[in-house]
C-alpha cells in the first residue's frame, strides 16, 4: 500500500492520528452543511418576499392548488381565528394544511395547464358506477374516433344533454324517475356537492378532461392526500362524458391512458367516476394564511 500525504489547513502540526483527521472531515462537513443551511435560508426569504410582492407569482408557482371559500381566517394582529368573508381562494397544495387547521374545507383540486382551461376536480367519487342502465336512444353528441375523442374538452355541456330531462333521450338512458338519475355516471356528478360548491356545478368530466387530469395525476393526488375527506385518484378505467356510440361511452384509465369506447350498461363496466368543475381565475385569489 502506497503512502500519500494529505495536505489539510489544521492548527497542527506534524503528523496526525486518524483520530484527528477524522475530527477534521468532520468539522469541515458541518461548517459546509451550516454554510447550505443559511444559503437555502437566504433562498427562501427571497423566494417568500418575490411572492408576497407579487401574488400572481404565488399562482403560477405550481400548475394545481385547493381551491376553497373562506369561512376562517386568521387576525394578523392577534393570531386568533375569526369569521372569514367566504371569498374564492386558491392556494398552493403544500400550503393547504394551514388553513384547513383553522377550519376552511376545500371545494377541489384546481389544475392551471399550460395551454386550455382551468379545471377543478371533485375531492371525492365514486368507485362502481354504470353509464346508465340500457344502451341509449338516439344520442345528439357522439365521437366516433379516438383522436376526435381526445378533443373534447366539454364534459360540462356533454353532461348537460345528457342530463336534459326536457329529452326523450335522457328517460332512455335513465329511466322516468329523476331521483335514479344520480345511480349512473352523469348523474352522480349532477347531483355531487363538497365544500361550498353544491349540486349543479359539477359535471361528468370529457375524455379530454381526464387526460389533462392524466397529465397532472402526481400532483393532484398529493393534494387530495392532505385534503380531510379527500381520495386519491385510482387505477382504474373512468367513465366519461364523450360517447362513442348509442351503446358505448368512452372510458379512460388515468394511470395508463389506456382508453376504450365501453358499453354503457354491462356488468363488466361498472367504472370509477370522479366529477370535474371550473370556475374563472379571475375570481380566484391566491390565499394569505
Amino acid at each position: 500500500m502506497n503512502n500519500r500525504e494529505i495536505s489539510l489547513n489544521t492548527p497542527w502540526h506534524g503528523n496526525l492520528t486518524a483520530y484527528d483527521v477524522e475530527n477534521v472531515i468532520k468539522g469541515e462537513f458541518a461548517r459546509l452543511a451550516d454554510m447550505d443551511t443559511s444559503l437555502q435560508r437566504e433562498i427562501n426569504a427571497l423566494s417568500i418576499s418575490q411572492l408576497e410582492e407579487n401574488p400572481t407569482l404565488l399562482c403560477g408557482s405550481s400548475h394545481v392548488m385547493i381551491t376553497f371559500h373562506r369561512s376562517k381566517g386568521i387576525d394578523m394582529a392577534t393570531h386568533e381565528v375569526t369569521d372569514g368573508d367566504n371569498s374564492l381562494l386558491a392556494v398552493p397544495w403544500w400550503e393547504w394544511k394551514n388553513h384547513e387547521m383553522i377550519g376552511n374545507v376545500a371545494d377541489g383540486v384546481l389544475i392551471i395547464p399550460d395551454a386550455g382551461e382551468p379545471l377543478i376536480v371533485a375531492p371525492t367519487g365514486s368507485d362502481s358506477l354504470k353509464w346508465s342502465w340500457q344502451p341509449g336512444i338516439g344520442d345528439r353528441k357522439k365521437y366516433t374516433d379516438i383522436n376526435s375523442a381526445f378533443r373534447d374538452m366539454d364534459g360540462e355541456s356533454n353532461t348537460a344533454l345528457i342530463l336534459d330531462p326536457t329529452d326523450k333521450n335522457a328517460y332512455g338512458l335513465f329511466g322516468e324517475n329523476e331521483e335514479q338519475w344520480r345511480n349512473y355516471a352523469a348523474g352522480y356528478c349532477g347531483e355531487y356537492e363538497f365544500g361550498s360548491l353544491g349540486k349543479g356545478k359539477w359535471w361528468l368530466p370529457s375524455l379530454g378532461e381526464l387526460n389533462l387530469i392524466r397529465k397532472y395525476l402526481y400532483e393532484i393526488n398529493l393534494a387530495l392526500s392532505i385534503m380531510a375527506g379527500g381520495k386519491e385518484i385510482t387505477m382504474g378505467n373512468h367513465w366519461t362524458s364523450t360517447e362513442a356510440a348509442i351503446s358505448s361511452a368512452w372510458s379512460f384509465n388515468p394511470y395508463t391512458g389506456f382508453t376504450h369506447g365501453g358499453y354503457k350498461c354491462t356488468p363488466q363496466t361498472d367504472y370509477y367516476v370522479r366529477p370535474v368543475t371550473a370556475l374563472d381565475l379571475s375570481q380566484i385569489s391566491c390565499a394569505e394564511y
